[in-house]
């Protein structure tokens, strides 16, 4: 209808301004710069809203990357912000976002202080962010999405995309939630006054607004947004005294001052737990965590720590119902392929974090006897990849795990993880153990990879590939290791 370049851009500028929520809309050329506010006379709505709430972005970034655990809506709205930063400021296609992949996202190539560029779709959009943006997606990616994956349910299936919701799946109304952050955002913004200052990074953590709409005005939501806002809820701070309550206009309502301890409570338990490891926690233990953070009130109790302490111990492997259906459907969560370039290739990357002693995936492939494995071997031309993997069997049998061909002939088109994690003889943290689980036609043995160690998100998974020993072919590895 507008054949104009420029005009369309105009239009939809126009529109925008007006609170509407352009979707469809052709990405920009490359070669074409993005407007400035000087040169079209204004900003659309929703690209000011964004401005305005990034000081509250970095600041919850902040609180992220330092260990701090967040409301469940603040991280929904945090999401939602990032999805809206690259639907809006970098004007992706909402599919193309809600499509985006994991990998897309480990593959992006970062110019160091400049930011980095993202391939959606096989380079079909592209958007190029700054180094802020990219630490808002980074912090996502490592605190929020794999929280998200440690609630998803035995059926939801990530199918590998970057932005999920709390169930783990992947976000199904994406234009609800940019319209929620709208919302929340104008919020901010009325409360901040008609004319607030932008909020910087330096400026996290301090509070723009008009103490009137907090005093008596709003939802209640509302106000306790902004105490919090005020009085961040952390392990060590302090609680906010009364006057500091009335200096701050809150008045004489005390019932977030209440509401602040009982967040805190949750949060010095939830430290005081994760503290025992994977030992349960006793008197004394609490007691030196407490003892150690100085904390005089307010103090966490051994039934309240022993209630939120969780063993890491699993049930027996191969007794794991979930376990083994993420064998016969080859779907594991909490790790995805990333590019290391040449000289590496494809390696696998944990998406969640591990805990000592988790299962990661197994190392598919067919089972056959160790003398066709190493006719295969045989055949194998010099400088070709070799995918076979031998190993002794429970009962003490030599077999060979072939993986050689691709796709299987079960999961025809499916890469499979185990075969494309790199070796390491020194920093491996993956390690592969033989075990025998009761497939539907019978019980077979399986190699699935344990964690080493603890395994953080966006660690490179490597195991020790074994080639140093003598007769490799001939003996096998010693596949007995489990940890206790």
């Amino acid at each position: 209808m507008v054949p104009d370049e420029a005009s369309r851009r105009s239009l939809v500028d126009h529109l925008e301004n007006k609170g509407f929520f352009v979707v469809g809309e052709p990405l920009r050329p490359a070669h074409c710069a993005v407007p400035s506010s000087q040169e079209t006379g204004h900003r659309p709505e929703h690209q000011r809203l964004l401005e305005m709430a990034e000081g509250r972005t970095e600041e919850a970034c902040h609180g992220l990357l330092t260990g701090e655990r967040l409301p469940h809506q603040q991280m929904t709205m945090f999401r939602y912000f990032c999805m809206a930063t690259l639907t809006i400021t970098h004007r992706v296609p909402v599919e193309t976002v809600v499509d985006f992949k994991v990998t897309e996202w480990n593959d992006r190539q970062v110019s160091a202080g400049v930011g980095a560029t993202i391939y959606f779709r096989d380079g079909a959009d592209r958007a190029v962010i700054s180094v802020d943006e990219e630490r808002w997606l980074g912090a996502y990616f490592t605190v929020i999405r794999p929280l998200y994956l440690s609630w998803q349910g035995e059926a939801a299936d990530d199918k590998g995309c970057f932005f999920l919701g709390t169930t783990g799946r992947p976000v199904a109304n994406p234009r609800s939630d940019l319209c929620r952050l709208w919302r929340r955002c104008r919020k901010i913004c009325e409360a901040a006054g008609p004319t607030p200052p932008p909020l910087t990074a330096e400026a996290a953590g301090t509070s723009s607004r008009d103490t009137s709409s907090v005093s008596g005005k709003g939802s209640r939501d509302d106000q306790w947004d902004a105490f919090v806002s005020e009085f961040p809820v952390t392990i060590g701070a302090l609680a906010p005294s009364k006057e500091d309550h009335d200096g701050a206009g809150f008045g004489d309502e005390r019932t977030h001052y209440f509401k602040w301890r009982r967040f805190q409570l949750e949060k010095r338990v939830l430290h005081v737990a994760d503290s025992a490891g994977r030992q349960r926690p006793t008197e004394a233990k609490v007691a030196a965590v407490v003892a150690k953070e100085r904390w005089k009130t307010n103090v966490p109790s051994l039934p309240d720590v022993l209630e939120a302490w969780v063993s890491p111990l699993k049930a027996a492997i191969e007794d794991d119902e979930g376990v083994l259906k993420s064998v016969v459907e080859q779907r594991w969560k909490g790790i995805d392929f990333k590019d290391f370039g040449e000289h590496k290739g494809r390696g696998v990357i944990a998406t969640m974090p591990f805990s000592k002693g988790d299962v990661i995936c197994d190392y598919h492939g067919k089972l056959i006897s160790e003398s066709e494995g190493k006719r295969l071997m045989d055949a194998v031309q010099e400088g070709e990849m070799c995918y076979l993997f031998f190993v002794r069997g429970r009962l003490g049998t030599k077999l060979c795990v072939d993986s050689q061909n691709f796709p299987c002939e079960c999961h025809p088109g499916k890469d499979t993880f185990g075969r494309r994690m790199n070796h390491s003889g020194k920093a491996a943290n993956v390690k592969p153990v033989v075990f025998q689980l009761s497939f539907p036609d019978g019980a077979k043995d399986t190699v699935l990879f344990l964690a080493q160690r603890n395994i953080a998100v966006n660690e490179e998974l490597l195991w020790d590939y074994g080639v140093r020993r003598r007769s490799f072919g001939e003996e096998g590895m010693d596949l007995t290791w489990l940890d206790d």
